[in-house]
This record gives C-alpha cells, structure tokens and sequence, in this order.
C-alpha cells in the first residue's frame, strides 16, 4: 500500500544520505588462474610446461607466481609506446540514516562526467569501456498455486471361495480382489516469481552510468566498486621513439641488437584529469506497520533523493606526465637546438632523420653504456641492429655522412642524457645525469 507522507510522519522527513566516490587500485587479475579452470590431468602438464620456461636454478616461488597468473592475451605491437590509456576503480558508497528497520534504498543511480569548468565538454578524454560488467538477475518468490488429483488402482488376493470349498473338500482357493479409486485432487506447485535487473550501466563519450536495483528486503545503502577505461586525446603528428634490446648486454655485437621503432602516443594535455559526480536514490520509506517482518502490509511512501557530489580526480598531473630522453652532446646551459644529437634511420624512409628518443632515464643510460663499450678509437659506428646511425651538426667532430657527422668513441664519451621528448616541454630541457 502506497500513500502521500504527511508533515507529521517520519516517511515525509529528508533522510541523512551522503553520496562519496574515491579511487581504488584495479585488481591485478579481475579473472582466476587458468590452472584453477583445468583437470587434474591438466594442471599437471601445465605445470609440466610452465618448469620448463623457466631460467635454469629458479626457485619453486617463481613457478608458483607464473602458475597464479591469469592467461593474458600477447601485448600489442607498440603497445609500450601508447601512454593515453587509463583504468580506473571506483569505489561508490552511499551512507546515511533511514528512520525504520523496515525503510531502504530501492534504486541507485550514479553518473560520472568528464570535464571540469575549463573544460565543460570533456574533450580530453572519452569512456571506452567497463573492462569488467555483470549483468546480474536475482529470483524474489511471490508465492505459489496448489491443485491436487489423485487414482487409486488395489488389486490382490483377498479372500477364500466357501462354494468351492464345499465340493472339493480339503482344499481352499484365494480369490482376486479389485477395487478402484478416484479423487479430483490433481496437485500442481507453480512458483511465480518476478526478474530485477541487479546491476546496468551505460557508457558516452563523457558520461558513464552505473545503475542498481533492489528488491524486497534489500537495502542498497553500502559501497559498490566499478572498473572502466579511459582514453586520453593523445599528442598531434607523428613522434618516433625507440626501444633497444641487447641481449647479452654490452658484449652484444652492434647487428644482434634488436630495434623497434613506434610512434608515440601520448596524453595532448598534462593538467589533471577529473568527473563531476551526481546521483539519484529512490527511497521507500515505510510510515505504517514497519515492525512486522512481511513487507505486504507496509505503507510506503516513495520519493527521490538526489545526490551531488565533489568532483573526482581520475588522474593528476604526475601520471599525465610522459618523457622521452635521448643522447646529446652540449655546452654548459646549452639548450636543446644547440647540442648534438644522436639520430636513427628511419625504416621508411631510409634515412637518417629521426631523433633516438627512449621511454626512460635508465633506458638511456643502457644504451650509453653499450655505446661506450663497442665504439672503439679510430672504427666510427655506422649502424645499430641495421638502422644506420649519427650525429647532428650543431657540434662536429669528424666525418660526414648523409648530413651527419660520424659516431666515434670521442663523441660517445661527451653523451649526455637529455630530456627530449614528451609533455612537459614548455620550458627549455634539462640534461639528466
């Protein structure tokens, strides 16, 4: 039964609802091991397989951590050069005082909205998708129908033939005895239930949804979580950096060093990341017979509770923030135009024309160190893993090639790590050493 809340009734009173979301660290494995899905028989070649992947002398803890990992898909190419990917955990929670046992939250509704008022539209970043989304159903009996029918069939040997016995003396026979039954008492159980909808969502460009229902005794106050992905509006044109792999070190010889070169994705924009948050609750709240356990004779009344929250930070500067270093050779307080500094050929274009660029300091400073133990006194080098390689001409130190001067142990010993690529280039860069 549903009426209108009256002044004097608690049902009319505002309840104390706060709405709050913060971030939460995504799980490292939304799925279980692949192990836990398999046969015994299974698990054991598994096993089996995974030992013999391992480095000779591992210890049983490095088997134990690969088994417990979960089947991941093989990376995508260039996927260590894309930095405009975001996966962020939600954690919702919606606290507060109802007034009776009796009265709960039947409804939630939560929506995210990115942008800020700098930016209204939230240009850049769009939802691309809930990396883990349930669409869940739960049962709620509402009661059932009973009809019963019944037949009775009795067939047996039930008595003695006193006619018979007379002329044959001596002997006694049993006789069938049939009978029959019949009710109209036919029994059926149906069980009618109804089918709630127990978690939805939806995704725009700049807006997620996250809806949840209840049902009967169930109350919706509490955190709920939800993981989603981001993607950022990356950096406009093409910038290529590189990655080098030298697998014996620095005793690998200059064509065993595996090149790859992508272009660089990376976030337009280093300012922080945020989502206005609302929400809406629809509330029952019971103003009659709350202290009995059947919801059947309650008087409910329902009303909507919005809610608007702070907003949310999904990312702040510091994790927006993307560097690419490389290898030059400057002056003291020498900016970045007025070193030299080593390039790469371009497998496109066959020539040497992009700048070495590297996703990290110590990445760098490998690549330094190989650099300093295979470039020998009076043998330049020409090539690293078949991509030819130079030096710009701000500073010359010896022979030209193809608009370069040559690499040659002299010039490798005045290397340097530059900051040269990225986001953060507003103001001129800094050497790292």
């Amino acid at each position: 039964m549903e009426k209108l809340a009256s002044t004097g009734d608690p049902a009319s009173k505002e309840p104390n609802l706060t709405l709050s979301m913060f971030l939460a660290q995504p799980k490292k494995a939304e799925q279980e091991p692949l192990i836990t899905r398999l046969s015994e028989r299974a698990q054991a070649e598994l096993i089996r397989t995974v030992a013999a992947t391992l480095p000779a002398g591992s210890k049983s803890d490095a088997l134990l951590s690969a088994l417990e990992s979960p089947a991941a898909p093989a990376p995508a190419a260039c996927g260590w050069a894309d930095a405009t990917s975001l996966s962020r955990r939600v954690t919702i929670t919606v606290l507060g005082d109802l007034f009776h046992p009796a009265d709960r939250i039947d409804k939630l509704q939560f929506d995210l909205v990115l942008g800020n008022a700098s930016d209204p539209a939230g240009q850049r970043a769009t939802f691309v998708s809930w990396d883990r989304f349930d669409s869940v159903y739960g049962s709620y009996d509402l009661g059932s129908a009973k009809y019963t029918q019944s037949r009775k069939l009795d067939l047996g040997r039930t008595g003695t033939d006193t006619a018979k016995l007379a002329a044959d003396a001596g002997s006694a026979v049993k006789v069938l005895d049939v009978g029959y039954e019949a009710s109209n008492s036919l029994e059926e159980n149906m069980k009618y239930s109804m089918r709630r909808l127990s978690v939805g969502g939806a995704l725009n460009d700049n807006k997620a949804t996250l809806v949840q229902e209840g049902g009967p005794y169930i109350n919706l106050l509490g955190s709920s979580s939800a993981t989603f992905s981001i993607k950022l509006t990356k950096n406009e044109g093409p910038l290529p950096v590189q990655s080098f792999s030298m697998k014996d070190g620095n005793k690998t010889a200059p064509d065993g060093v595996v090149v790859v070169s992508c272009n660089a994705s990376f976030p337009a924009s280093k300012s922080k990341l945020v989502a206005n948050i609302s929400g809406k609750a629809v509330l029952r709240t019971v103003s009659e017979n709350h202290a009995t356990l059947s919801e059947g004779d309650d008087a409910v009344v329902v009303k909507i509770h919005d809610f608007d929250g702070p907003p949310l930070t999904l990312a702040d500067t510091p994790e927006l923030e993307v560097n690419y270093y490389g290898l030059a050779s400057c002056q003291p307080r020498a900016g970045k135009e007025e070193c030299q500094r080593l390039f790469i050929e371009n497998v496109t274009e066959g020539k040497v024309t992009d700048e070495v660029l590297v996703a990290s300091v110590e990445a760098a400073t490998t690549l330094r160190a190989w650099l300093l133990a295979n470039v020998k006194p009076g043998k330049p080098l020409h090539a690293i893993g078949g991509q030819r390689v130079g030096m710009s001409l701000s500073r010359n130190y010896g022979g030209e090639e193809d608009g370069f001067s040559l690499l040659t142990a002299e010039t490798v010993k005045s290397l340097r790590v530059m900051l040269s690529g990225g986001n953060l280039l507003s103001q001129p860069p800094k050497q790292a050493h």
